[in-house]
Order: structure tokens, then sequence, then C-alpha cells
């Protein structure tokens, strides 16, 4: 795999990857096995449906209650089959977040429909707290479930995910970089095009991949809500103009973990917000910006550790 991975197209990369190393390539395969994978490590698949949400979410393991909340275009499993091994001593909760996956809401796209999805989940499951980690836009969301409800928030790792650092400058240098318009342009993309254009920002060395096979990405995982995710995408811009970080609730105990090699949200955006919420941040190497799947080993130890200590 390579090695500079885009923490929104971790879903996408996931499952891509493991359908090719089973030998098959349509993506709905590479699904399938991340299903088999999870069920090895003893999480089931279940749905919970309320008013307001309708959400898919794994769940299953012994110990503590650990929430895992994925990037933009991912889902909960394939954006965590590398951490599915952390069961052994946490119980995993693995969600799709609303208009992604299997999850949907009749809320407007916004953090705040998230964060009430977070908390449904939490009553059903009858978890008054949860550890959380989340990597780039499942950061947002953990950050804003900590403003909400911060006493139901433990611990929380926060993965390539600027929080309030995420102003006009930042997104205009990533629009330079890809090549694109708007943030809507490159993360909703259309076609086979815009998928390529997409691993193109988000790989040192994309792979060649087969236009229909691009195009099965479309379908599969981008194709079912552009309308809510485009405004998911303006929602989080219109935070980035008015948010004061000095007046936000940090999470008590909170850790940042960042790729080295992030060309979406550089490193120094993480220590800008570690610095802000008097948290601890770890760089690590031969990683970008979804340092979950990038280098595995690392990560997981880095965040077993943390959330084993104290």
């Amino acid at each position: 795999m390579a090695k500079n991975s885009h923490g929104w197209l971790a879903g996408l990369l996931a499952v891509f990857l493991t359908a090719t190393v089973s030998g098959c390539l349509p993506t709905w395969i590479g699904t399938k096995s991340l299903q088999h994978r999870a069920a090895a490590e003893g999480l089931t698949e279940r749905f919970l449906e309320t008013e307001t949400h309708t959400t898919r979410f794994w769940v299953g393991g012994e110990g503590p209650p650990l929430l895992l909340l994925h990037g933009f275009g991912g889902t909960g499993l394939s954006t965590w089959a590398k951490q599915l091994p952390l069961a052994a001593h946490h119980t995993l909760v693995v969600p799709d977040l609303a208009w992604f996956g299997q999850s949907v809401s009749g809320r407007q796209p916004t953090l705040d429909a998230q964060v009430d999805l977070v908390l449904q989940l939490m009553e059903t499951l009858s978890l008054d707290q949860v550890d959380v980690v989340g990597v780039s836009y499942g950061g947002f969301v953990a950050l804003q479930l900590a403003q909400t409800a911060p006493s139901r928030v433990g611990k929380a790792v926060i993965v390539d995910s600027p929080g309030p650092f995420f102003g006009a400058d930042r997104v205009e240098g990533l629009l330079v970089r890809a090549g694109a318009d708007s943030l809507v342009e490159l993360f909703v993309p259309e076609d086979a095009a815009g998928v390529d254009r997409l691993f193109a920002i988000a790989l040192a060395e994309p792979p060649r991949i087969p236009r229909w096979l691009l195009s099965d990405l479309v379908g599969s995982f981008l194709a079912a809500h552009p309308e809510q995710q485009a405004a998911l995408l303006h929602d989080l811009l219109s935070r980035s103009e008015v948010v004061d970080s000095a007046s936000l609730v940090w999470p008590e105990d909170m850790l940042v973990v960042w790729g080295e090699a992030d060309q979406v949200f550089p490193p120094g955006c993480g220590r800008e917000l570690a610095d802000a919420a008097s948290a601890e941040f770890v760089l690590l190497e031969q990683a970008a910006h979804s340092p979950n799947i990038d280098t595995p080993g690392a990560f997981n130890r880095v965040v077993s550790q943390f959330l084993e200590s104290h």
C-alpha cells in the first residue's frame, strides 16, 4: 500500500486494497471481506432506528468502550479495519456516520446531527461515557461531541483533524495543491475523473486503477448522498469562520496524532491544535493523512498506550 493515503479516502482505499489482495476487484467483495474480518474479532453488525436517524454500527470486544469515528468518504468498518484487534482490550463501537455507508438522517447535515447520532447510539448501548478516536472528519465530530456533552467523553485521540484551525487560508492551499475549485468538487466527486484527482492529491505514488473500478467506487461510496455530503462540508467551512478556539471546551485527557507527510493538513495544524488544548502531540513517520492505515502498528501502539495510561 502507498504510504501517503488521504484520511477522507481511507475507506475507499481499504476496500480497494482488501479486494485486490483477495484477488477480486469489485468493491462489494472487499466489503464482504471486511465484514468477515470484523466478525473474526468478535464484532457484530447492528442497526439503530430512531425518529431522526438510521445508523449502522459494529460493536464487540471486551473492556472499556472505545468509539471510532471515520473520516469523510469512508465508513466505520473500512476506515478502522486495522484497528479491530483493539477489541481484545476495548469494547469497540464503530458507526457509519450519517450520510455515509448505510447511515442516514432526517436532520440537517451538520456536525450537530452527527453528535446527535452518536449520543443516541450511546443511549441505546447504555454508555454513560466513551473514549473516542476520530480521524479527519471524525475528529471534527469528536471535538463537537466534547463541546456538546463534555461529561460523555473520556479520553480523546484526534487524528489529522485540525478542529478550529481550519481556516480559509488552509482550505485555499489544499485546493491549489489538488487543482480543485471547492471542497465539494474535490471531496464529493461525480465521476471516475474526480476520484482519480482525489487519489492524486492523496498519494505520493497513486496506484493505477482502471476507470471502471474508479466508477465503481463512486457508485458504491460517494454517490448515495452527494447533496447532504456537500452540506456537511459547507457546515465545516461556516464553523471555521466563527469559532474562537480560546472559548472551546477541550477533552480533559487528549492526544493529537499526526502523519508526518500529511499534505491535506500539514503537521503544523496538529501542533497548533495540541498547544491550544494542552494535549500531547505525536508525529508518526512514514504516515500521511491516515496513519491508522499507513502505519497501523505504530498507530495502534500509540493509541493503546495513551488509552491504558493513568
